[in-house]
């Protein structure tokens, strides 16, 4: 949960520009808090505050996000999955799609061509801008509310990622690749097998019910939020909470497919058909290749 990431707002900087606390709530309630929306708020803040004449971290910025997993949320916000199952159940792509191409184009706009945002070329630095009351809205994990945000003295809301468009069933988001995968050594004897599972799975269930909730409940929801609709909006986000199979291979063993997206708009392009095509062939194979380790 705490890599979930939402949509963070300065309750003091929208309200300046039209858009009280209570509006964008009610956006998210009423099904309105969509894309286009969501870019009509960013195009319409702006402050040079410095004076010089370009965009940079020392203005009033409406949107900012670093050049990792901000993006990397985009697919799973517009319900686009990178993989799935086909009908036999074995691992298939799925983001080669024209959806897919009509948000690489969104998002290339939203961070080439939007003169009200500033798009860092490394990542978590946009943590510090929003804390210190610069920024109108950022993408962040909920981690954020309990470290950089601690001290921040304007009041902040959360929102989940905008949805695609209206008819988009629920409000979607990303768990970023730091949840764990655990494994029982080999040497470990048969006979003790059963014990092990029954013993881990005992140990996440008791975490589940106990530490949890100190978190979710008492911490984020109460502690952390700063009104009613702040701690609903955390219930939105973690009931369309997203983890992609691809993210747990991605990496090393499925040619960067869930940071493709990312990697596209980092280096410019919106090329993703063509780009795509010349990795297909391996990626399948790599797929193919990831059924020898749990085979053996």
């Amino acid at each position: 949960m705490q890599y979930t990431y939402a949509m963070f707002f300065n309750s003091k900087i929208c309200e300046e520009y039209g858009y009280p606390a209570t509006d964008l709530y009610n956006m998210v309630y009423n099904n309105e808090w969509v894309y286009d929306n969501f870019y009509k708020l960013v195009s319409s803040v702006y402050k040079d505050e410095n004076g010089n004449g370009k965009v940079d971290p020392k203005d009033l910025l409406a949107f900012s996000c670093g050049n990792t997993h901000p993006l990397d949320v985009w697919l799973a916000s517009f319900d686009q999955p990178i993989t799935g199952k086909d009908k036999d159940g074995n691992v298939t792509v799925l983001v080669n799609t024209e959806k897919t191409y009509a948000a690489l184009e969104k998002i290339y706009d939203l961070i080439y061509n939007t003169p009200t945002i500033y798009f860092y070329s490394n990542e978590y630095s946009e943590f510090k801008l929003f804390a210190g009351n610069t920024v109108a809205i950022c993408p962040m994990p909920f981690r954020v509310a309990y470290s950089e945000l601690r001290d921040m003295t304007d009041p902040y809301g959360i929102l989940p990622y905008p949805k695609w468009d209206s008819e988009q069933s629920m409000y979607l988001t990303n768990i970023y690749d730091q949840y764990s995968a655990f494994g029982v050594p080999k040497t470990v004897p048969a006979d003790n097998l059963e014990f092990v599972g029954i013993m881990f799975e005992a140990l996440n269930a008791e975490s589940y019910k106990t530490v949890y909730p100190q978190f979710y409940d008492v911490a984020l929801k109460n502690k952390y939020s700063q009104d009613p609709d702040s701690a609903n909006m955390v219930d939105i986000v973690m009931q369309g909470a997203n983890m992609d199979f691809s993210f747990m291979f991605g990496e090393s063993n499925m040619m960067r497919i869930p940071y493709f997206f990312r990697d596209l708009i980092v280096a410019k392009s919106t090329d993703f058909a063509s780009k795509y095509a010349k990795i297909e062939k391996a990626l399948n194979k790599q797929i193919d290749k990831l059924y020898t380790y749990y085979e053996d």
